[in-house]
């Protein structure tokens, strides 16, 4: 029984340091409307095909339809609500849902983008969900963007272009080295306006090898213990 104890402590033992060493980064969660970057994230907006800013202006959206209705700026915004609001649009009369559990994106003219910076070297899990809000969507175009500092972004479509999400789902995994960014450009469909979307994005860390090693020690003497504790029964 000792012995069983002894190897039951060392399994639970080495699982702590994968629990402690899996972080999870959330887009929606570091977004304030007042710093950019944030959390990991930047928050881009293109002025131009090739021409990419911060978003200094973006706000965290009230509980009005105010902040989506101020032109074709691209934009990233928060709702302030606790609870989905839709309002109308009385010029050409489409409804649109703000949740409060994602970030709110409007592409713009051209396109806006949420990039994650990697902190340091590691594998990471990318999850992230794609909902059109805007009861005339007409679609959106999704990018995913990769790339190192300084470099030229390695960029590749997701789903098909012009298309009407309803929670898509992009996952990936991928080894980054510290400052490698990872994210996505969403534009415009083949209209500008009905493009408001929901975008919810993470990163999470993934445990090294070397950790799931000890792991695995850990579960095998755990294994062991138990096969001499029957043995001696018998």
């Amino acid at each position: 029984m000792k012995t069983f104890a002894v190897a039951a402590c060392l399994a639970v033992g080495l699982l702590a340091p994968c629990a402690a060493q899996a972080v999870t980064y959330d887009a929606f969660s570091s977004f304030n409307g007042t710093t950019n970057p944030a959390g990991g994230f930047r928050y881009m907006g293109f002025t131009g095909p090739m021409t990419a800013a911060p978003l200094a202006a973006s706000l965290d959206c009230p509980l009005d339809s105010l902040c989506l209705q101020g032109g074709l700026e691209a934009a990233v915004y928060k709702a302030t609500a606790t609870t989905p609001f839709s309002f109308t649009d009385p010029d050409d009369g489409t409804t649109t849902t703000l949740p409060h559990d994602r970030l709110l994106v409007q592409p713009g003219d051209f396109a806006t983008s949420i990039l994650f910076f990697a902190p340091k070297d590691g594998l990471y899990d990318f999850t992230a969900t794609f909902t059109s809000l805007a009861s005339n969507a007409n679609g959106i175009t999704v990018i995913r963007l990769t790339g190192v500092p300084m470099g030229v972004p390695n960029a590749q479509l997701v789903g098909t272009a012009n298309f009407i999400p309803t929670a898509f789902t992009f996952t990936e995994s991928r080894a980054l080295n510290a400052g490698d960014y990872f994210g996505f450009r969403i534009g415009s469909g083949l209209r500008v306006d009905g493009d408001i979307t929901g975008v919810s994005f993470a990163a999470t860390t993934v445990p090294e090898p070397a950790t799931w090693g000890l792991i695995l020690v850990g579960f095998g003497g755990l294994g062991a213990a138990l096969r001499r504790r029957r043995t001696q029964l018998a």
